[in-house]
């Protein structure tokens, strides 16, 4: 790509093209990348309290009047709130503008958002009810934590790599599908039994508290079939 598609410095004076300049990696990316996620939420912790105390709303109840053009600064008020705006998104570590795919993510994020208050609120699943009747042995629970380990390095160089540029994000991406292919066949191989996968992953993500991503990379598929099994059951309401 063209230097100036990315890099605000490369655009030379040119005010069109800083104003279509993506020098930032888009907000739903943080759903994609752990690192990314990290950045944007330590960040938006310290604002969220700033906006707060400043004008005693969330950041994104101001974002939203602001995108929507109920701020125009013609109030006091207003124009402060036109500078915190305006900061955020110009500090921000990634892109908040109206891309579709970013208004897509705040879209299920709406959606998604009541049902999150509710599990919180209930603190009622109990994983246990995905685990099936297999019996799992101590060797394959051991098995399958190493190769966990693996997957948590191997994730970290990744990232690692990344962050500093050694690599791209196609590269990226390639690196990272090809690790949890990897990964993946290392277990199926280690422990056949498809039941005693999901048990034993089950239990390191819920009672080892192991990565979430690994839970789904390796088990997601067995997961979802589960759960339809439970929903045909009536085991679900």
């Amino acid at each position: 790509m063209p230097a100036n598609w990315f890099n605000i410095s490369a655009c030379e004076g040119d005010e069109y093209k800083k104003s279509i300049c993506a020098d930032k990696r888009p907000y739903f990316m943080k759903y994609a990348r752990p690192d990314y996620s990290a950045k944007y939420n330590t960040f938006l912790k310290n604002e969220q309290m700033r906006c707060n105390i400043k004008f005693h709303m969330p950041v994104k109840e101001l974002l939203d009047r602001y995108f929507n053009g109920e701020i125009i600064g013609e109030t006091e008020e207003e124009k402060n709130q036109l500078e915190f705006v305006r900061w955020f998104i110009a500090k921000s570590p990634l892109g908040t503008g109206a891309c579709s795919m970013n208004k897509v993510c705040w879209h299920i994020e709406e959606r998604l958002d009541p049902y999150k208050i509710e599990l919180h609120a209930t603190s009622g699943f109990d994983y246990t009810k995905l685990k099936v009747k297999r019996r799992c042995t101590n060797e394959h629970r051991e098995q399958l934590k190493d190769a966990y380990n693996y997957y948590m390095e191997r994730m970290k160089v990744i990232a690692k790599d990344s962050s500093i540029g050694k690599i791209d994000m196609s590269e990226y991406v390639r690196e990272h599908d090809f690790m949890v292919r990897n990964v993946r066949e290392r277990i199926e191989g280690l422990c056949p039994s498809e039941e005693e996968r999901l048990n034993i992953i089950l239990d390191m993500r819920y009672k080892d508290n192991c990565n979430q991503s690994f839970m789904w990379s390796m088990v997601g598929s067995l997961i979802c079939d589960r759960l339809a099994e439970l929903e045909r059951e009536g085991e679900l309401a």
